[in-house]
């Protein structure tokens, strides 16, 4: 897991909607143990948050990818993850725009 999904994350060709959305819903069901493991792994979150923010922008990903955002900032340790109250506040621009609708 360490490997994959950063390695699909971080890839120079952009996987197609159905695997970057699968992609998003795995990272968001293992946001705890990403966490968990970020502390001695620090180069496994990194590539994360710019695919995820890239999925917000395709329509058949962006759910995935709000609940993955979501999820990592719900179970992120202070110290290990420090971009969480950013992220999570994007978070909840993209909902409530996406309730207005």
């Amino acid at each position: 897991f360490e490997q994959l999904i950063p390695g699909i994350a971080s890839s120079a060709t952009p996987p197609p909607a159905p695997l970057r959305f699968t992609v998003c819903k795995v990272i968001g069901k293992f946001a705890s143990w990403l966490s968990q493991q970020a502390k001695s792994k620090p180069s496994l979150m990194p590539p994360l948050l710019p695919f995820l923010a890239q999925a917000l922008s395709i329509k058949e990903c962006a759910p995935g990818a709000a609940i993955a955002i979501k999820e990592l900032c719900t179970n992120s340790h202070p110290h290990s993850f420090a971009i969480a109250q950013p992220v999570l506040e994007l978070y909840e621009q993209v909902a409530a725009a996406a309730v207005a609708q």
